[in-house]
């Protein structure tokens, strides 16, 4: 075997310890898994009105109608299922931190008044 190809089998040797040892640290010690918290408690199959209001725009409101939904407001068509499903799945997601409002400053945060 040339010198080459002693050298590429041990570089080959070490990668794939290197790979176990990684795997064994990882296996033996995964770590602390975080508490994530949910964003809402609500079902979002139960869902059956949206109403998004911001600051000086317009309000739009999307109502679900059988499985269809709906934009209402400010005008009457039928409304992308796949976006309102996007903003459905919001309600799905978690956290990666949580903060109870009653130790905040709220003010602080522009959410006094609430919106």
């Amino acid at each position: 075997m040339s010198d080459t190809l002693k050298t590429r089998l041990w570089i080959n040797i070490a990668l794939v310890a290197g790979a176990v040892l990684l795997a064994l640290i990882l296996w033996l010690n995964p770590g602390k898994t975080p508490d994530y918290v949910p964003l809402s408690k609500l079902d979002k199959s139960s869902i059956k009105l949206i109403d998004i209001r911001t600051g000086t725009k317009p309000q739009i409101t999307l109502e679900k109608h059988d499985s269809d939904w709906l934009l209402v407001k400010p005008f009457s068509i039928a409304a992308n299922t796949s976006r309102v499903n996007a903003i459905l799945n919001l309600l799905t997601t978690y956290a990666d931190a949580y903060y109870p409002a009653g130790q905040l400053d709220l003010d602080q945060f522009g959410l006094l008044p609430p919106a």
